[in-house]
């Protein structure tokens, strides 16, 4: 059947209508679940006033002072450190001289008997070359004064005869000769004289010749020699010396080593285990490695507080600013004292899931240190840091803080937007808003609620929407 013009006019007005109801609806139901939001969710109007800044933050005791207690032993076996044999419970008591913990010494026992055979030999070898420098000496000396002086006078003695042989010889064949011219000698009487003389001066030029040999090259050649010997000898006595002190070192510090496993107490205190024995626990047949931080003994009279704070609120903490510190395990009293020092820099947080997130690490020192404190016991600190005469500031509980970003949700006409700020100095009550938010808005006092409510009228908006 066709259909006339006036029916299509008619069926397109109804839709027309139909959908104008639809849009209606849905704007009323909009505006109602917007209505019901603000209803529900507590307001505050940002607004400008004086603000005593303060830093609140918690933390763990510490001792100012504090006598750190290191693996002082080599691992010598290839193991990656040395087993523990005893150890004192973390939080005992303890007195000077305690035993704290003893390691395995059979290693550098080993190795200490080891070096003392060496050290023995090294002190045989040294005395060796002392006996062989001294006779070296000793036979310089018999050379220059016995030897020397012996031959020199036999030599001299030799000269003397044949010098007192030839003028002998030579005032007889003088008397021969003139026996001879008047006839009572006869001629081989004289030559035979003659050849007598020229024996003997013969045998004192050998004599001579012999003794200028000596003096001037067989003595200084001797001499030459011994003290050669008594250097080699010298050279070689201060390399045995060298070679004993080293041993006797070597033995000392393998009798050091020894002494190291076994680690004493240095004063009264309580012996805490280091703190990554939180997570890997120091037992006996535990590895420790030499230079590893093992038990400290802190001073129990003067306590500090340990605090991290986020790098956005650290930057305005510096030392000396007044401070107040509450105890936990002293309920109900709260002790003055001021920041002692701030980290210059600030380092990630490693307790944190993000990595990026960085922190100041600050000391807050008591003025007075109550009796019965521990180390590592909780405690908050609270640090005055200063005054802001004219602050825009929102309650603490109005600010979250999500992946690094502080934010807050202001109240429209829309419902709860959430809205990223830049939180400056705080309270423990208020927060100061350095960017984000102008005075006479209306921020949420909840912001899970807050939340909440704008999930809410979120779902609510996509029903209206699906229902167009």
């Amino acid at each position: 059947m066709a259909v006339t013009p006036r029916a299509e006019i008619v069926a397109s007005m109804r839709n027309w209508l139909a959908a104008g109801c639809i849009v209606a609806a849905s704007a009323w139901w909009a505006l109602a679940g917007a209505e019901r939001v603000r209803v529900s969710v507590e307001t505050t109007t940002v607004r400008r006033a004086p603000l005593e800044s303060r830093l609140v933050a918690g933390g763990d005791l510490l001792s100012a002072r504090e006598a750190s207690l290191k693996c002082e032993v080599r691992d010598l076996t290839g193991a990656g450190g040395v087993a523990v044999v005893s150890l004192v419970e973390n939080g005992a008591r303890v007195k000077k001289g305690d035993v704290l913990c003893r390691l395995d010494s059979s290693a550098h026992e080993e190795h200490a008997r080891q070096v003392e055979i060496a050290l023995n030999e090294a002190r045989a070898a040294r005395d060796q070359a002392l006996a062989t420098l001294e006779v070296a000496r000793i036979a310089l000396a018999q050379y220059e004064g016995g030897e020397t002086r012996t031959q020199t006078s036999e030599f001299e003695r030799r000269i003397a005869i044949a010098e007192s042989d030839c003028s002998l010889l030579a005032d007889r064949l003088l008397w021969t000769e003139k026996m001879v011219a008047k006839g009572y000698a006869s001629r081989g009487q004289f030559l035979s004289e003659r050849q007598e003389l020229d024996k003997a001066e013969h045998e004192r030029e050998k004599a001579e010749g012999e003794y200028r040999l000596f003096r001037n090259f067989k003595a200084p050649k001797e001499v030459h020699s011994l003290r050669s010997k008594i250097a080699a000898a010298e050279h070689a006595y201060r390399l045995e010396e060298e070679r004993l002190s080293t041993q006797e070192k070597r033995l000392e510090d393998a009798r050091r080593q020894v002494a190291n496993c076994v680690i004493l107490a240095p004063q009264d205190g309580v012996a805490v285990h280091d703190w990554r024995s939180r997570w890997n626990p120091m037992l006996p047949g535990s590895l420790v490695y030499e230079g590893q931080d093992l038990i400290k003994i802190p001073d129990l009279d003067r306590m500090e507080v340990e605090v991290a704070i986020h790098e956005t609120a650290g930057a305005v903490v510096r030392a000396g600013m007044p401070a107040t510190v509450s105890i936990d395990a002293v309920p109900g009293r709260t002790f003055p004292g001021r920041v002692a020092s701030v980290l210059p820099l600030p380092i990630a947080d490693w307790k944190a899931w993000d990595e990026r997130m960085r922190q100041y690490v600050a000391r807050v020192q008591m003025d007075e240190t109550p009796p019965g404190l521990l180390p590592l016991m909780s405690a908050q600190v609270e640090i005055d840091t200063g005054s802001i005469p004219d602050a825009l500031a929102i309650p603490v509980s109005a600010m979250s803080r999500t992946a690094g970003e502080s934010a807050c949700y202001v109240a429209t006409r829309q419902g709860l937007s959430r809205r990223v700020i830049r939180a400056g100095r705080s309270t423990p009550d208020r927060v100061e808003v350095v960017s984000g938010l102008e005075e006479g808005e209306e921020v949420a006092v909840d912001f899970g609620e807050a939340r909440a409510a704008e999930e809410s009228r979120a779902l609510e908006m996509g029903r209206a929407e699906a229902g167009r």
